[in-house]
């Protein structure tokens, strides 16, 4: 099933080090899957001005190594965008005109109409791209895009 659409200016990056093996603090992605979960959420103000965001579990730990292993078990798709602007923008068109919605995207922002002929080729070429399980996406290019994250099971199912 679709879980979640999101979009990088370093794909790669974005999938392997906020998603799979970062925390809750850099990834929206690991935020939903904690509040799924039934994790709350902390947050507060560092000396520096920055917010600290953790799970308010009494294992912290426990809990984002049960989010990494979620995510490490399920599969990626990837289609690279000439812009991170426009990778941007087509996360959007994904989430609203796949045929089964993602499950954890909340945020359903705009997108340019002017670019839909080109976001329904690119999203039917999302769509037919080969599923990357987690070793594989150590392959993706370090370039714009815009990513999809399939999993047989829903987070809370785990």
């Amino acid at each position: 099933m679709n879980i979640y659409v999101g979009d990088g200016a370093k794909i790669r990056d974005r999938i392997r080090n906020n998603h799979c093996t970062g925390n809750v603090e850099g990834s929206a992605l690991r935020k939903h899957i904690a509040s799924n979960l039934g994790f709350g959420i902390t947050k507060e103000k560092r000396p520096s001005g920055t917010t600290r965001v953790r799970l308010n579990i009494p294992n912290p730990k426990e809990g984002e190594n049960n989010i990494s292993n979620y995510l490490q078990t399920g599969e990626w798709k990837y289609l690279i965008c000439e812009t991170a602007e426009i990778a941007e923008d087509f996360q959007f068109y994904v989430i609203q005109n796949l045929f089964q919605q993602p499950l954890l995207n909340v945020n359903m922002g705009s997108w340019n109409a002017r670019n839909e002929n080109m976001y329904l080729a690119m999203l039917q070429e999302l769509q037919n791209c080969i599923s990357l399980n987690y070793q594989e996406t150590v392959n993706i290019p370090m370039l714009p895009g815009v990513y999809l994250f399939i999993h047989k099971n829903q987070p809370n199912e785990i």
